[in-house]
């Protein structure tokens, strides 16, 4: 799949690109996107600071083994300031907490990082610390949990399941799992209200992946997609619509979308080459993406069909 460890880690370690997952000189030109910080660094996954002023992203390399390096890119001024290094491991940059204080991260299996989900100082002075297992985590809107994707026991069948873990007790309780042999599970996002994750389930290798609600309290899940492949699904800051790539088998010309949480109604943005990880600013504005390894801001008032979804 294409979310944080799928298909995307598996593409960078089989194309020799240089410098990075994904850089190459290929560069965004359209009216209303405008390229953030540098070219060069196969930047991946932006993920903004809940005050806007801010995006993390990752580099990672693959020679001999992976090399991950998380950037904090400032907004107004395009600079980057890098707070997390390691040259033997495969990390990412997945989150910010509420007060905007720490970074979220995960790990894959294997190098000086177990898999896992970590936290660390958004001003990279200070080590990372384990939360949890698991490998792809979100922070509740309250701060007082995160949402965790994880394997279950039965790991030769692949299953995975969503755990909500209070940080303060660290207990935790399984609200989706399925039990069903090779799934593939990724791209958590909590709802702005905190009732409702989204996130991107499906078989594995089949080319369908689709797109699921969650209400936390009963734990119901709805799926809101059909048919391709559906993920990386970004919530605006006011709770009413999602933004989503889907794939109908263009494989690198992936289709933003903005639809509603149920997605009854759906308004095709932009679609364009290697189009990745779109993530909503948190003033609603602008929405965030990576291309060919480049960080673009696109501004939504410069797309007018933007206020069309659900008119």
């Amino acid at each position: 799949m294409r979310g944080k460890f799928g298909l995307t880690t598996i593409l960078c370690v089989m194309m020799w690109w240089v410098g990075g997952c994904g850089v190459l000189s290929t560069q965004v030109v359209q009216p209303g996107i405008d390229q953030l910080g540098p070219s060069g660094h196969g930047f991946r996954s932006p993920v903004w600071s809940p005050d806007g002023s801010k995006v993390a992203v990752t580099n990672q390399t693959v020679v001999s083994s992976w090399t991950s390096e998380v950037f904090v890119l400032d907004v107004s001024t395009g600079s980057k300031q890098s707070i997390m290094y390691t040259d033997y491991g495969s990390v990412l940059a997945i989150g910010w907490s509420p007060d905007g204080n720490q970074i979220l991260l995960a790990s894959q299996e294997g190098g000086d990082w177990p898999e896992g989900i970590w936290k660390i100082d958004a001003d990279g002075k200070s080590s990372a610390q384990f939360l949890a297992a698991g490998y792809d985590a979100a922070w509740s809107p309250d701060g007082k949990s995160i949402a965790v994707f994880t394997h279950a026991e039965e790991r030769a069948h692949q299953d995975v399941e969503i755990g909500l873990i209070n940080l303060e007790t660290k207990d935790q309780e399984i609200i989706f799992g399925t039990r069903t042999p090779n799934v593939v599970g990724d791209d958590l996002a909590w709802s702005p209200r905190g009732d409702e994750l989204i996130f991107v389930y499906g078989p594995a290798g089949v080319g369908q992946l689709d797109l699921y609600v969650l209400n936390v309290v009963t734990a119901e899940a709805k799926r809101i997609t059909e048919e391709g492949e559906n993920y990386s699904p970004s919530w605006s800051p006011d709770g009413n619509l999602i933004a989503y790539l889907s794939d109908a088998g263009k494989e690198h010309n992936p289709i933003l979308f903005l639809a509603d949480k149920n997605n009854s109604c759906q308004q095709e943005l932009v679609s364009l080459d290697d189009l990745r990880w779109p993530s909503w600013s948190p003033d609603g504005k602008q929405i965030a993406f990576v291309s060919h390894g480049n960080v673009y801001l696109l501004d939504l008032d410069k797309f007018p069909v933007y206020k069309s979804v659900c008119s």
